[in-house]
């Protein structure tokens, strides 16, 4: 069994070290079955005459703490609350030396691996004369490994930096617990390394309330919570509080000596009772958060108050950066949105443990844990992200990306994790839009679009406002894929349906320099890609415009390829066509009576109804969807988009005023940004406002996932190897299409 020593700030008078620590020992424990223990010096001497030793101290103490009720008569509420926490304490196995700051040397031999964490043990306004502890210059280097370490501070003053990068040049792992201690690394010794959340986030609530306590107070009540380690003058919540009829429990104030002597484990039960929890403490609010307890933060005031980079990284990991008192009104005091929390600690829990994983056992850890195949979108915000661009989009045998990690070069700092849109449940707008059916006015324009128009009278806005947009295009060899244009002749390359999954390259990456430019900038895609491209830019910008539509589903790029192959072997001998219309009208437009055009020369132009296409009946009946289509997380009125735009199908029995048989789309707005936009076209397009349900009534892809055929692998392996025209007698045949396609796959349904 390995040893491992934890070497941290030990503090028997504040609540969040204390917890941290037990957070480190209890999930060392429990995930790797390690013995642990913390480690922990004091200066002070066994015999010294000028004041009581420590140790003796920390003997009484431990004595007295056997005896609470003697405690509570006899001594006051800072004694109590020593006691209180020396006693709960009792659950982090700990080792203390004495007669030196610094641990003996001997130490670094008698464990497998010591952890240097967490708590702000790298701030050099109380921790200085520890850092020879604190950076483990004890213990040999591959010994040496911070967990969530904290600075405390967002820089460090020139002359102590050279202190600093000795200490972390010392250190063969390194993660931090807020975005400024990374940064600071970073500039020190030029490594990228991970942001992980604070221990305490690695158990459950329920794990938590297991070592709880019950206060001296009643619990029963409605109450709000004050929990203030600065100076706090805010007096607004007394009175919400007495308005409102809660009780107000405040810990810090010693004229309430049942409070101000609790301890941890009370601390803990104090916080999963409130009705409302107001603090200024990093770890009072990143328990709120766990134990989904409405709050509000407080800015730090009085001594070392320049704290705020920690508790900046942890509101917004967790999605809460309006929870600032200066952002709240009184009627959002207890409005606290936790819905996403699960999904966001499930994904900081995974990027956490594969650090503990690399430390601990590292020729078998993973460095990254990404979507699976069955939930990837191929939205490429995990490649866009990456420091060390160590990740590549790879086509799997069906043409759809998926990202690869290069291990060799990968440094583990879990940002690829915290970024993608799937594990982490990018924020919709709103749950109501404004609905519309519309169409252009431009009949020329109108008549090159999939439906109404719409997408281009937006496009024209944004380029004529001098900005860049963002959408689907073919190439040369009609491979789809994403690229941005910037003047009106190239928005034609943009237009129309394009029934094979884009791949947006370094388009995430193009989109944030034009937005830091201050170029507007219109992105238009499936909802999957504006929420990877929101959660790859990170904050949202004023001069970006998000445009996705109601998506079916993607379709497989190498069932399109082969389609295009077949189509030019049979049209034109195996040229390929130079242009590509999908939903061409000429054929009409309602009742889904669209054609698929194929021009390849002036004179040569084949033509088929979509009902017809073997590609079509393919893709609209489910045999060439993405695996993550068949569970889509971004479906629904809601939107991480400023505006949804699709075919208004069933125009003609909602408002039969609106279908002239040439095309007409449904609208939905979503932002401010959004209704915007809808003034700015209004003078160009014909609209009529509509019911959420009335526009989803015949558009099931609205709301619904696609459905993944059990038979689609054995079809999509058909085309791979066969041609995409071997599926012709399949379709045609009144055998159903799966069971002929597992027979030719040499299966019997249900059996391998």
């Amino acid at each position: 069994m390995k040893r491992i020593g934890i070497v941290t700030i030990v503090d028997n008078y504040n609540f969040g070290n204390r917890l941290q620590n037990y957070a480190i020992y209890h999930l060392l424990k429990k995930t790797y079955g390690v013995n642990a223990i913390t480690l922990v010096s004091h200066k002070e001497g066994r015999f010294e005459q000028d004041s009581l030793p420590v140790e003796l101290k920390n003997q009484v103490v431990l004595g007295l703490s056997h005896f609470p009720g003697i405690v509570e008569k006899r001594f006051n509420s800072r004694v109590n609350r020593w006691v209180n926490f020396v006693n709960w304490s009792r659950r982090i196995p700990t080792k203390h030396y004495y007669n030196s700051f610094d641990l003996p040397a001997e130490l670094g031999e008698k464990f497998d691996c010591l952890f240097a964490g967490s708590d702000q043990i790298w701030n050099y306004s109380f921790s200085s004369d520890r850092f020879y502890n604190y950076f483990l210059q004890f213990a040999e280097y591959d010994k040496r490994a911070a967990l969530s370490a904290s600075f405390g501070v967002e820089e460090i003053p020139d002359e102590w930096k050279p202190r600093y990068i000795e200490g972390l040049a010392g250190m063969k792992y390194i993660s931090v617990r807020e975005d400024a201690g990374a940064k600071i690394v970073k500039e020190l010794t030029g490594r990228d390394v991970r942001v992980l959340v604070d221990p305490v986030m690695m158990l459950d609530r329920e794990e938590w309330l297991a070592t709880a306590e019950q206060p001296r107070v009643d619990c029963s009540v409605p109450y709000v919570l004050k929990y203030y380690l600065g100076e706090e003058d805010d007096k607004k919540i007394d009175r919400w509080a007495e308005q409102n009829g809660y009780r107000v429990y405040e810990l810090m104030k010693k004229d309430n000596p049942a409070l101000y002597s609790a301890g941890p484990g009370e601390f803990l039960t104090l916080i999963d009772r409130a009705a409302l929890v107001c603090s200024d403490s990093f770890h009072c609010i990143a328990f709120s958060i766990l134990m989904k307890k409405p709050f509000i933060v407080y800015a730090r005031k009085g001594k070392h108050n320049n704290m705020s980079s920690r508790m900046d990284t942890l509101l917004s990991k967790f999605g809460f950066s309006d929870r600032w008192d200066t952002l709240l009104d009184e009627n959002d005091y207890l409005n606290c949105d936790f819905g996403k929390v699960d999904g966001r600690l499930a994904a900081e829990r995974r990027i956490f443990r594969a650090y503990t994983d690399t430390v601990l056992n590292e020729e078998k850890a993973l460095k990254v844990h990404l979507a699976d195949k069955n939930t990837c979108t191929g939205c490429t915000a995990c490649a866009s992200i990456c420091p060390k661009h160590c990740i590549e989009m790879k086509e799997d045998e069906n043409g759809f990306y998926y990202p690869h990690v290069d291990a060799s070069i990968c440094v583990n700092c879990g940002a690829c994790e915290r970024i993608c849109p799937v594990l982490n449940n990018v924020p919709k707008i709103v749950a109501q839009p404004e609905a519309y059916a519309a169409y252009s006015l431009d009949e020329e324009l109108r008549a090159d679009s999939s439906s109404g128009g719409i997408f281009s009278e937006i496009a024209k806005t944004v380029l004529e406002k001098g900005g860049i947009v963002y959408g689907a295009a073919y190439d040369e060899g009609f491979r789809v894929y994403h690229r941005g244009v910037s003047t009106l002749s190239a928005l034609k390359d943009l237009r129309g349906a394009k029934y094979s999954q884009s791949f947006m390259g370094a388009s995430f990456s193009e989109i944030k320099d034009c937005l830091e430019r201050k170029q507007e900038v219109l992105f238009c895609g499936t909802p999957c890609q504006v929420a990877g491209l929101r959660a790859f830019l990170k904050k949202d910008y004023d001069n970006l415009l998000c445009v996705d539509f109601v998506c079916h589903g993607v379709p497989s790029p190498m069932a399109w390829r082969r389609y295009v192959e077949y189509r030019a072997k049979i049209d034109n001998e195996g040229r390929l066509p130079v242009r590509i219309n999908l939903r061409d009208k000429s054929s009409g437009w309602s009742r889904y009576q669209y054609s698929n055009t194929f021009r390849y020369d002036k004179e040569k132009e084949c033509r088929e109804i979509s009902t017809k296409s073997v590609y079509m009946k393919l893709f609209t009946q489910d045999y060439l969807s993405r695996l993550s289509c068949g569970n889509c997380m971004f479906k629904g009125y809601s939107r991480s988009s400023d505006i949804t735009l699709g075919d208004f199908w069933g125009i003609w029995d909602v408002a039969p005023e609106m279908d002239d048989d040439r095309g007409t789309s449904v609208v939905l707005l979503h932002s401010a940004k959004g209704l915007k936009m809808w003034d700015d076209i209004s003078a160009h397009v014909q609209a009529k406002p509509v019911s959420l349900e009335e526009c989803s009534r015949q558009n099931p892809s609205m709301l619904s996932s696609s459905e993944i055929r059990g038979e689609r692998d054995a079809v999509l392996k058909r085309i791979r190897t066969e041609g995409i025209e071997k599926v012709l007698p399949l379709l045609n045949s009144s055998t159903p299409l799966w069971k002929r396609a597992i027979r030719k796959a040499g299966r019997t349904f249900g059996k391998k």
